[in-house]
């Protein structure tokens, strides 16, 4: 899926250029005789194009030169560039401004054609004694364009960014762009074909529909979905749907100037509620099955790619699980019950893998046998330094809730890869607390440097952050996780909430 953007606003853009020329040749060969028509067509067409190649001049070379300029990391290279950019803008300013207007008195002198619209089709009287005249209207009209091209390219990039959001943004963001292209082009074509002559209209026209739109959207894609399954009574839904109905209204009633008041700043925002936000809910209901399915998608993604994270750091189960079987036999035989158990405790964790870690939730008991085995299996490592104290609560607690597979391992995990030193006193302290309605888990270790030797370091398990990333998709709204460093500890705290 593609952002149609900037596709779609070049589509307007070319779209205006040709109905403008049109309808000015129109006009002049209905408002002039027979002698003058053509050079005044020929005139209207070259004005109309000088704007559109503007549009172009901007979006194909002074952008894209403006945007290496910011990302060269080389200093004289982003100076050349951006004076580039710079002669590039005052060119530009003069060809729209002067140049149009010493265009139009030279070539037709006495005409003009749309003289209340800037920078098109209007000339100075007196061209020779103002050789600057309309170029601060066409800086201004550039910075302008400028500064709208800024929110664009940023916002697409945060659009565009890579990750397992990005195709509903795409989705999101075309539905705006649409919306607001057909919201600009409407009051255009009036104007053009001289439909509403009356200035009052365009401004009630842009301070009461995209609000309006927007809304909708904003209800569509975001308010409703959030609330699903949950009651609209709620004070979080119905303050969220006052305050953005309101926020939209206050931003475009500027278009009022000054036909604004508080009393139309009011009006517009109870229409928005009272009319707008009951369509917006009618056409949810119609899309619902698809914006829902869609949403879906996005978590499964999400989830999907932090489980591959986490299949990809643990130990391949298929590769194992027969040798493992191996192993045990020959230490029976050979009589090593220590190194049977430790087997043993392998093969389960590597049985859990395979069945357990394929299921969206799974027993407390499956994931607390799993911890305990594979703290097991560290202590055997372990054993021998007297200066290295673990201690854990696993083996005594009864919970009877449900959790997400290998959720809790990635904090003892982090903490016997860099708690442990073999050279220094070393702690690891784990605490499970399971409640009627949350399961509290922390970890303390003691902090050490890294040692190059140790071959744990060449292993990084699915990291804390990859944790996060699955709680958020999983327990959205329903944990407290947080880490860090604690005078001479790192500690890592997960409260749960299962009710």
């Amino acid at each position: 899926m593609k952002v149609k953007w900037r596709s779609q606003e070049h589509l307007l853009a070319g779209f205006m250029a040709v109905l403008t020329a049109l309808v000015s040749i129109s006009r002049v060969w209905y408002g002039a005789n027979t002698n003058e028509w053509p050079v005044h067509a020929l005139l209207t067409v070259v004005n109309v194009l000088v704007i559109y190649l503007a549009y172009l001049w901007l979006n194909r070379l002074i952008i894209p030169m403006a945007m290496k300029t910011v990302r060269s990391q080389k200093p004289l290279t982003a100076v050349g560039l951006a004076m580039g950019v710079i002669g590039q803008i005052i060119v530009l300013a003069y060809l729209l401004g002067p140049g149009v207007n010493f265009a139009s008195f030279y070539w037709a002198p006495g005409f003009s054609d749309f003289q209340n619209f800037p920078l098109t089709l209007g000339y100075h009287p007196q061209p020779v004694y103002n050789l600057l005249g309309g170029m601060n209207m066409g800086f201004f009209m550039i910075v302008l364009f400028l500064a709208y091209a800024l929110f664009r390219e940023s916002s697409l990039l945060l659009i565009e960014r890579a990750n397992e959001r990005r195709d509903y943004r795409v989705l999101i963001s075309n539905q705006v762009t649409t919306f607001m292209l057909l919201v600009i082009a409407a009051p255009l074509v009036f104007f053009l074909f001289g439909t509403i002559k009356d200035n009052s209209y365009y401004r009630y026209y842009f301070a009461l529909i995209p609000p309006a739109g927007l809304l909708v959207l904003s209800n569509f894609y975001w308010l409703f979905p959030a609330y699903e399954g949950r009651s609209k009574r709620e004070f979080g839904f119905v303050g969220k749907l006052v305050l953005s109905a309101g926020a939209y209204v206050l931003l475009f009633s500027i278009f009022l100037a000054e036909n604004w008041s508080a009393a139309t700043a009011l009006a517009a925002w109870l229409v928005s509620l009272l009319v707008f936000a009951p369509v917006s809910w009618l056409a949810y209901q119609s899309q619902r099955e698809r914006i829902l399915h869609l949403r879906g998608v996005e978590k499964a993604l999400s989830r999907s790619k932090a489980d591959l994270q986490l299949l990809r750091s643990q130990i391949n189960p298929h590769f194992l699980f027969n040798a493992l079987n191996t192993l045990y036999a020959k230490a029976l035989i050979e009589k090593a019950p220590g190194t049977a158990s430790g087997i043993q405790q392998l093969g389960d964790m590597m049985r859990f893998m395979l069945h357990d870690n394929q299921r969206d939730l799974i027993p407390m008991s499956r994931e607390l046998e799993y911890l305990a085995n594979y703290i097991a299996l560290q202590k055997l490592r372990t054993q021998s330094s007297p200066d290295i104290l673990i201690e854990d609560n696993i083996a005594g607690q009864q919970c009877g809730q449900q959790i997400a597979p290998m959720l809790l391992i990635p904090f003892v995990e982090n903490a016997f890869k860099y708690g442990i030193s073999l050279n220094e006193p070393s702690w690891i302290k784990i605490r499970l607390n399971c409640e009627t309605a949350a399961i509290r888990f922390e970890v303390r270790n003691s902090v050490h440097a890294k040692l190059t030797g140790d071959p744990e370091n060449s292993h990084s398990g699915i990291g804390l952050e990859n944790v996060r990333a699955r709680l958020e998709h999983q327990y959205p709204g329903q944990y407290d996780f947080s880490y860090g460093i604690s005078g001479n500890e790192f500690v890592c705290t997960l409260v749960l909430k299962t009710k």
